[in-house]
C-alpha cells in the first residue's frame, strides 16, 4: 500500500456514559477513579451491569430543517411533515447528538447546508443496522397488527423468510423452507440455548420483515408503503432505524449515505471509508463515525457467550472478569483541504492511515498472536507513511475479556514494545459498532490535549500479559496515535491519527 494524503478532521463529537459531549467525557477520564456501571434498562435474568448514556430527548429529533421532496415525489421520511417529529431510534438519537457536536465544532451552524459542497454520511453500527426490531416483534406478539407486514393466511405468497405469528401458528402452505424448518442456525432466547449457532429470537422468527401487499404478493417498495401514515409507533421506529438514512436527511446529504456493520470494528471502518471518500474526490465533507444503543438482543447474545463482567470492566487488569456493554456515539467531520482552507478552519487532527484485515481464526475470538491485527496495522502504517516507533500511544481495543486482552498483549510485546497503551472501555463500556469511532475521537482529542488519562479501572498488573497500560495521567510525547478495533468474525481494523494545527 502506498502512502496517502492525510485527511483533515475539522470537528469531533462524542456521547458516552462518561459524558454527554466530548469535553465532558475527557474531563471524566482525566478525573479517573473507578467507573461503575448500572443495572440494565430492561428485565434480564442474568443481571450483568451496563454503561448507559444520560437520556436523550425521549428519542425525538428536536431540531428539524424544512422538509424537501425525495424519490418518487415523497418528502424524506425524517422530514415529513416538518412540524411533526419522527420517533427516532435510540441509536439514531445518539448518532445525531454526536454528529451535531462534530458539525458545530467544525464551524457550521445547526441547520446550515454548505453551498456547493458534497456531504457524505457513513455510520458504523450493530444495533442500528439490524437489531432495532425488538419492540416491533413484541407488539406483534401482543396481538397488534402493523400495516404493511404480511398477515397470517394460507397460500399468502410470502417469500420463504416470511414472519411467523408470535404464537407459532401458520397457514398450511406458509412455510419457511424445506420441511418447515427455520435454518440450522436458528436462534433462541437466553434461557433456551440449543448450542453456539442455534439461537432463536424471542418471537421465533424465521426471517426478517417480509412484507406483502393486499393480495399477498411481495412488494419491493413495501417499507415505504408501510410508512405512509405511520400505522404504528413500533413499525415507524423499526423502519426509521437506519442511522445513515436519518443523518443523511437531517443534514441534507448530497453524497453517499452508508451504514457499516462489521461488528465491533464498524466505527473504525466508517472513519476509514469516509477518509477514502475524501481522498478520491467523491465528497467534500464526510460525517464519519459510529453509534449503538443498548439492546436486549445483544445483551442476551453476550450473556450466552458468558463474556460480560458481573462487576466492573477492568482492561488488562489481573482481576478482569469480562466486558461491560455500553452505548454511545462518536463522529468526526472529515473535510478536503480546499474546503477547509476556503472556510479558514484549522484541523483538529488528521486521519492519516487505515487498515483492515480478517484473521479467520474463530467466530468470536481473535487470533491468539494477533495475526490479523498485525496485518491491519501494517496497512494503516503504510498508508500513513509512518512506523510503529512514530506512535505516541496506542488506544487498545481493551475489552477486559481473557482472550482479547491476551491477544493484544501478545501483539504489543512483539510489535510495539515500549509504546504507551491506554484503554477506555472501563469508563464507556463496550459500545460495539460505535467503539472504533468513539475511541478514534478520544485518541485525536488526547493528541490535541497533549495528555493521556490513566486506563479506566486498571489497578493491578497481570504478570501473564507481560505489560501494563498507562496507569496515571501522563504527557503525550509525539504527534501520532494508533486506535485498534478487534471484532467478531475475525475483523481487525487500525486507524492512524496525527496531530492537528495549533
Amino acid at each position: 500500500m502506498h502512502r496517502a494524503a492525510p485527511v483533515a478532521i475539522s470537528g469531533m463529537g462524542l456521547v458516552t456514559a462518561a459524558g454527554s459531549c466530548l469535553p465532558d467525557t475527557l474531563r471524566a477520564l482525566e478525573r479517573g477513579g473507578e467507573f461503575q456501571p448500572s443495572p440494565p434498562p430492561f428485565a434480564a435474568a442474568h443481571g450483568f451491569p451496563v454503561f448507559r448514556c444520560a437520556d436523550t430527548a425521549s428519542g425525538l429529533c428536536p431540531e428539524r430543517p424544512e422538509g424537501r421532496r425525495g424519490k418518487r415525489g415523497r418528502a424524506g421520511v425524517f422530514l415529513n411533515p416538518p412540524d411533526a417529529p419522527v420517533r427516532l431510534s435510540r441509536t439514531t438519537t445518539l448518532a445525531l447528538r454526536a454528529a451535531r457536536e462534530a458539525w458545530r465544532s467544525a464551524g457550521f451552524s445547526a441547520t446550515e447546508e454548505p453551498p456547493g459542497l458534497r456531504l457524505g454520511i457513513v455510520v458504523g453500527t450493530s444495533v442500528g443496522a439490524s437489531l432495532d426490531f425488538f419492540s416491533l416483534y413484541a407488539a406483534l406478539k401482543s396481538g397488534k397488527n402493523a400495516v404493511g407486514l404480511c398477515p397470517e393466511r394460507t397460500n399468502d405468497g410470502c417469500r420463504t423468510n416470511a414472519l411467523r405469528r408470535a404464537d407459532g401458528i401458520r397457514g398450511a402452505d406458509d412455510v419457511c423452507g424445506t420441511d418447515d424448518a427455520c435454518r440450522t442456525n436458528s436462534a433462541r432466547g437466553v434461557d433456551d440455548v440449543c448450542g453456539a449457532d442455534d439461537v432463536r429470537g424471542t418471537d421465533d422468527v424465521c426471517g426478517t420483515n417480509a412484507a406483502c401487499g393486499e393480495d399477498g404478493a411481495w412488494e419491493e417498495d413495501s417499507p415505504a408503503n408501510a410508512l405512509d401514515g405511520f400505522p404504528s409507533a413500533e413499525l415507524e421506529e423499526y423502519l426509521t432505524a437506519n442511522p445513515a438514512q436519518a443523518l443523511g436527511e437531517i443534514f441534507r446529504c448530497s453524497g453517499p449515505a452508508v451504514s457499516v456493520a462489521d461488528a465491533c470494528s464498524s466505527g473504525a471502518d466508517a472513519v476509514g471509508i469516509g477518509a477514502g471518500w475524501i481522498r478520491s474526490g467523491l465528497c467534500d465533507l464526510v460525517l464519519a463515525g459510529g453509534a449503538d444503543a443498548l439492546s436486549y438482543i445483544t445483551y442476551a447474545g453476550f450473556a450466552c457467550l458468558r463474556l460480560p463482567s458481573p462487576t466492573v470492566c477492568r482492561p488488562f487488569d489481573r482481576r478482569r472478569d469480562g466486558l461491560t456493554l455500553g452505548e454511545g456515539a462518536g463522529f468526526m467531520l472529515l473535510e478536503t483541504e480546499a474546503s477547509r482552507r476556503r472556510r479558514g478552519v484549522k484541523a483538529a487532527a488528521f486521519a492519516a492511515g487505515y487498515g483492515t484485515a480478517a484473521d479467520a481464526y474463530h467466530l468470536t475470538a481473535p487470533h491468539p498472536e494477533g495475526r490479523g491485527l498485525a496485518l491491519a496495522v501494517d496497512h494503516a502504517l503504510a498508508q500513513a507513511g509512518l512506523c510503529v516507533e512514530d506512535m505516541a500511544f496506542i488506544n487498545a481495543h481493551g475489552t477486559a475479556t481473557a482472550v482479547n486482552d491476551a491477544a493484544e498483549a501478545a501483539f504489543f510485546a512483539t510489535r510495539c514494545p515500549g509504546i504507551p497503551v491506554i484503554a477506555t472501555k472501563g469508563a464507556t463500556g463496550h459500545t460495539l459498532g460505535a467503539a472504533g469511532a468513539v475511541e478514534a475521537v478520544l485518541s485525536a482529542a488526547h493528541l490535541a490535549a497533549g495528555r493521556l488519562p490513566a486506563t479506566a479501572n486498571f489497578r493491578e498488573p497481570d504478570p501473564a500479559l507481560g505489560f501494563s497500560p498507562v496507569s496515571a495521567p501522563s504527557p503525550v510525547r509525539g504527534r501520532a496515535a494508533m486506535s485498534l478495533s478487534l471484532a467478531f468474525g475475525g475483523n481487525n481494523s487500525a486507524l492512524i491519527l496525527t496531530g492537528g494545527e495549533q
